[in-house]
């Protein structure tokens, strides 16, 4: 079972890439069992090893801005201690319920774009002069994606890919190859916050659930390239805001 759902998840985050680990938390806690803060730190495992698998994937093709991802990281890997320390004081019900909030958000947002809840490659170029890599900005949007990642151990692609199109005009490619390599990164600083506030998770499950995603990867890049961008996004954004919704039932009716 574990290995299924992680499977599911590798699946939609090869197909989407944005928003697809999104999934990893809830089923983590309604069909596994865990409980959220438990959730949170194996999803940030997970995610962290699927966007390791998209480094290096992408990193063949060239597609990684070193520049841009080294600068997110550093805000990022500022930001995830505060996420994770935050995560910590927070009531299980109220990390839910923020979890929820954060699940619609990509919901609409993926709504409302036209493929992979990113811009039009259209809208964006490559441009590697300095005065378009503002370092403040660039380091200020890693942080608050740390910030998140820790408190709700998702990746926070979804908002890197965009912020890395309009602050530093790249081609969306490169956006998100270079995203996942920040995400990596900070993956990594997000789960040692956690270990170090005391989390603890099962090691068996989540190299199950982990095992799931790496392998549901392949799958889902392969579909990505031949399936609809368009169907793929409204399928999965019509998925989350049915999981918020039932999130936000369950912690005031269930809990």
């Amino acid at each position: 079972m574990t290995l299924i759902l992680g499977l599911i998840v590798g699946v939609l985050f090869g197909l989407t890439g944005n928003g697809g680990s999104t999934l990893a938390v809830p089923l983590l806690v309604y069909a596994l069992h865990l409980r959220p803060h438990a959730a949170v730190c194996t999803s940030m495992i997970a995610v962290g090893a699927m966007a390791g698998v998209r480094v290096v994937q992408t990193a063949r093709a060239g597609r990684i801005d070193n520049r841009l991802g080294w600068q997110l990281a550093l805000g990022g890997l500022a930001g995830a201690p505060v996420g994770a320390l935050i995560g910590r004081q927070l009531p299980e019900r109220w990390l839910l319920l923020l979890f929820a909030a954060l699940v619609l958000m990509v919901a609409v947002r993926l709504w409302i774009q036209p493929s992979n809840g990113t811009p039009k490659s259209g809208q964006a170029c490559e441009n590697s002069g300095a005065k378009t890599h503002p370092f403040f900005r660039l380091t200020l949007l890693g942080f608050g994606t740390g910030v998140l990642s820790g408190l709700l151990g998702v990746g926070g692609g979804f908002i890197l890919v965009p912020g890395l199109v309009l602050i530093s005009r790249v081609e969306i490619h490169r956006a998100i190859a270079t995203a996942m390599f920040s995400v990596a990164l900070v993956s990594v600083a997000a789960t040692g916050s956690h270990f170090l506030a005391g989390q603890r998770v099962s090691w068996e499950m989540t190299g199950l659930f982990t095992l799931g995603g790496m392998i549901g990867l392949w799958p889902g890049t392969w579909l990505a390239a031949r399936l609809s961008g368009l169907w793929l996004t409204r399928v999965l954004a019509t998925g989350l805001i049915l999981l918020g919704a039932f999130i936000v039932f369950h912690s005031f009716f269930k809990g």
